[in-house]
């Protein structure tokens, strides 16, 4: 075994001559292996297509194998090509066309079976022997195969909804939801007798359809419970029941045949509770009363029936008959209240139809004293007096104001005494709890108010956080509830010292005179025009006080100001804003940058937050200045064009304008900072001053041209 020859090598398949991996069921199809050492001549080759031999192969070279395929149903397998004694395989490479379901003949179907149904669909196989089908989960009582793309199958019993049905083809298996549903088996329509009395023996008849008369399965119930008896009826379209023994309220009624079920609910009842009298209207609050309620239907016997007022059940009842029991009353002291019988599930009931005696609060005194003001540290003995507080201490709350008292100790059933707690309300009501009842006495109690007296400091700096000690009365019993307020601006802190004292860190500021306010829980005290905040912003000086017309240059503002922070800040030359506007130094000062002008004198104001600080006809632009005229003596006639030489002549044309004398120019045309021209008017006098007007500034020279005379 030193030597061997290079088996075959099998590296692409098409079918056709495409390079695809999917054969149909009926074979027949050309496939054509590509490889390498599939030999040398045709008698040593051979083929398959997944687990079948090829109907025929044919050697074309040492690279090229073609096969025809074999019928099949198999899903995805392997080729192999076979050269002498070696094998080349590629596993997975085909498989045949899977099967699908279409379509059903027959949506429905009997539930008793053996119905034909016809199913349509493609590649079911090429015989029937490999072909079965089902119904849901449960095989067909048959299935004959007819062609690659039909099959007829026979139903089998069912007694549940919509099912799909499955086809499998070899291990091909395809399969169509909600294809196929069985008839409703059982459909209950209508009962005969909806109502009966308690006892039994009366005979019920309930009406539907029923597939399968036959049935051994046969059973109905009356709600939870089945009927003494169940038999068919008639043409097997209804059904006769023996009711039962009940005291219940409305039930279904339901039918079973085998596995199908029918029901239809509140079909029937018993007769209800009913309660018509009760012997008592008003009741002792020490209870034990023996009270006789009559009405119908209250029981069939003893253990099923009681009697409640409100919520609470009677001390002991006692069934008499169908139409009468006695009750005990229990103790109470709540208002008016319902009864109700119950008897098993049922229950009668008549509204409003007994009471107790409530509460009723009729003085209210301190510490034996008839007063109403409680002080904010609490700890007041009030006591309340009144009637039908109770019977025990059980069941008795006050309250003084809108907070429950610390203690409260019942002592009689006219009598109650009450331990105040801390408060700062203003003027409340007082209440008595006995039971659900409550008894109100409303602004008889008030907690003492507040009062500001003085402030330890009345000036604060603008930027807060300043501390501030404020005296008082009544400021609390702690702290928690405690606030305070400079003006219309909260503190930045409050801190409780004592009932008298108070310490608070004041806010940034930039009004004047302002009150403080300090909050207890409800109550408010001020004093008015108890804090002023300092002046914020002093502007004394500026550094440059005169400026020529473009802009650029800095301006240097000196003064006081609060709060270097200010994102803010600003400030105006005149009626102009800088271009920008900076802190410089320690924030005692602001850099300006100025802006193009040509007006004379003006103000600096700056603006920091709210504050504003002035200071008047504190700079002004360069003056305007004639220096040269280009003509001396004019001619009477005027229009003559005249050069006229100077400095700040202004930024652009429209403010510039000449005058000869008292008149102005014909026309004048700026060319620069440094130049115009003018036009002459007539004019018959002498010697007379040329004047330049630029913006609210003007510049002349006297006595630089005449006319001729």
């Amino acid at each position: 075994e030193v030597l061997s020859y290079d088996g075959p090598e099998t590296m692409l398949v098409s079918v056709d001559g495409v390079l695809t991996t999917n054969l149909v069921l009926a074979g027949g199809k050309v496939v054509t292996f590509q490889g390498a050492s599939f030999g040398t001549f045709d008698g040593s080759t051979g083929t398959r297509a997944g687990g079948t031999v090829c109907e025929a192969t044919t050697w074309t070279s040492e690279t090229s194998v073609t096969c025809i395929t074999s019928k099949g149903v198999g899903t995805s397998g392997r080729v192999s090509v076979t050269a002498g004694e070696r094998i080349s395989t590629l596993t997975e490479v085909v498989s045949y066309d899977t099967l699908v379901v279409t379509s059903v003949a027959r949506a429905n179907v009997a539930a008793t079976g053996s119905v034909s149904i016809t199913v349509s669909g493609v590649s079911f196989g090429i015989l029937g022997g490999s072909v079965t089908s089902r119904l849901g989960g449960t095989g067909m009582e048959e299935t004959v195969w007819i062609s690659d793309t039909s099959l007829n199958a026979k139903s089998g019993v069912g007694a549940f909804g919509t099912s799909r049905i499955a086809v499998t083809v070899g291990v091909h298996v395809g399969s169509l939801t909600e294809a196929v549903s069985y008839e409703r088996v059982l459909i209950v329509s209508n009962v005969e007798i909806r109502n009966y009395p308690l006892a039994n023996g009366t005979s019920m008849t309930v009406f539907g359809g029923v597939f399968s008369p036959n049935r051994a399965t046969l059973s109905a119930r009356m709600g939870e419970t089945g009927c003494e008896a169940t038999e068919w009826a008639g043409n097997y379209t209804s059904v006769l029941c023996r009711a039962i023994n009940g005291i219940r309220s409305s039930h279904g009624v339901t039918l079973t045949a085998g596995m199908s079920i029918g029901s239809i609910s509140e079909a029937w009842s018993y007769d209800s509770t009913q309660v018509s009298t009760v012997a008592a209207s008003n009741l002792n609050p020490q209870g034990g009363v023996l009270m006789e309620v009559a009405g119908v239907t209250l029981g069939l016997w003893d253990h099923t029936s009681g009697g409640r007022i409100g919520g609470s059940g009677c001390e002991s009842s006692d069934w008499h008959s169908d139409t009468s029991l006695s009750c005990k009353t229990t103790r109470g002291d709540m208002g008016s209240r319902r009864f109700t019988v119950t008897s098993g599930q049922r229950a009668g009931s008549v509204t409003e139809v007994l009471s107790y005696d409530g509460p009723e609060t009729m003085l209210v005194s301190v510490d034996g004293v008839l007063t109403t003001n409680l002080v904010l540290a609490g700890g007041k003995v009030v006591t309340f007096q009144g009637a039908s507080f109770g019977t025990f201490d059980g069941s008795t709350g006050t309250r003084a104001g809108g907070t429950v008292c610390e203690a409260t100790t019942w002592t009689s059933e006219t009598s109650v005494t009450c331990i105040t707690s801390k408060g700062v309300g203003t003027s409340g009501r007082v209440s008595v709890t006995a039971g659900e009842r409550i008894s109100t006495l409303t602004e008889v109690v008030s907690y003492d108010t507040l009062v500001v007296t003085s402030v330890a400091r009345a000036n604060v700096a603008a930027t807060g956080s300043v501390s501030i000690t404020v005296s008082g009365v009544s400021f609390g019993i702690l702290g928690g509830s405690v606030t305070s307020r400079l003006g219309g601006t909260g503190m930045e802190e409050t801190v409780w010292i004592s009932d008298t004292s108070l310490n608070a860190k004041s806010g940034v500021g930039a009004f004047g005179t302002s009150r403080i306010a300090v909050t207890v829980g409800v109550h408010v005290g001020s004093l008015t025009e108890a804090v002023s905040y300092e002046r914020v912003l002093i502007v004394s000086n500026v550094e440059i006080r005169n400026y020529p017309l473009a802009n650029g240059t800095s301006m240097t503002v000196f003064g006081g100001v609060f709060s270097p922070n200010r994102a803010t800040l600003s400030a105006r030359m005149g009626e102009t804003g800088c271009e920008a506007t900076e802190w410089a130094g320690n924030y005692t000062s602001v850099l300006c940058r100025a802006i193009n002008g040509i007006r004379s004198s003006h103000g600096v104001t700056l603006t920091a937050g709210m504050s504003i600080g002035s200071i008047s006809e504190a700079w002004s632009y360069d003056s305007t200045q004639v220096s040269t005229v280009a003509a001396s003596n004019l001619n009477p006639q005027g229009g003559v064009l005249m050069e006229v030489a100077g400095v700040t002549l202004g930024l652009w044309d429209h403010t510039s304008g000449g005058r000869i004398g008292g008149s102005g120019c014909e026309s004048s045309d700026w060319h620069s900072d440094t130049s115009l021209s003018c036009k002459t008017t007539r004019g018959d006098m002498g010697s007379r001053r040329f004047t330049v007007t630029s913006g609210q500034r003007a510049g002349s020279v006297t006595e630089v041209l005449s006319y001729d005379g």
